[in-house]
């Protein structure tokens, strides 16, 4: 079982994210543990936490963006995010511009981490409902984070932490 323990709402500048991206289709087999681990083995994050300007060298972040309306398919980018792009651009990376913007992130506890990661969506999504805010349908991404040691190293009880973030506006009132 989940929980989400905490949030916040953080008003995130506009940042660059440089990583790994892949094309992932909904159903099936979950390609992106496999990914997370190639790129680990790469060296991918050493290189970019050699960059200079990180926003924060010690979170991964997973961003789930260019979804159809179908939802049948998203691309993925695994990656760190940076105050501004980057001048040497690790060979076979992509970057994309983050518009600055409010963020709510929902931090997610549990045991088993693929519950985990599989539940943060509705209960930060529900959080920000009874918060007051709603999904920011010109920011369409989602952004994970995989922060260490939060994600990575296990409490006394085995729970680790996710971090789990979506872009939110104030809701409007309904006349």
């Amino acid at each position: 079982m989940s929980e989400l323990i905490d949030h916040k709402i953080i008003d995130m500048p506009a940042l660059w994210a440089v990583g790994a991206q892949v094309h992932v289709m909904n159903g099936g087999d979950n390609p992106l543990p496999a990914e997370w681990r190639k790129q680990f083995e790469s060296g991918l994050f050493e290189k970019l936490a050699a960059l200079p300007g990180a926003y924060a060298k010690d979170d991964c972040m997973g961003i789930i963006h260019s979804w159809p309306g179908d939802m049948s398919c998203f691309e993925y980018l695994m990656c760190m995010l940076f105050t501004e792009k980057p001048e040497e651009i690790p060979e076979g990376c992509t970057v994309m511009e983050l518009p600055a913007g409010k963020m709510l992130c929902g931090y997610v506890r549990g045991i088993d981490a693929s519950y985990v990661v599989a539940q943060a969506h509705d209960l930060v999504m529900a959080r920000a409902d009874r918060s007051g805010y709603e999904f920011d349908m010109d920011r369409l991404m989602l952004m994970e984070g995989y922060n260490n040691p939060r994600f990575t190293k296990p409490d006394e009880q085995g729970r680790i932490i996710f971090d789990y973030y979506i872009p939110v506006v104030k809701k409007t009132k309904k006349k």
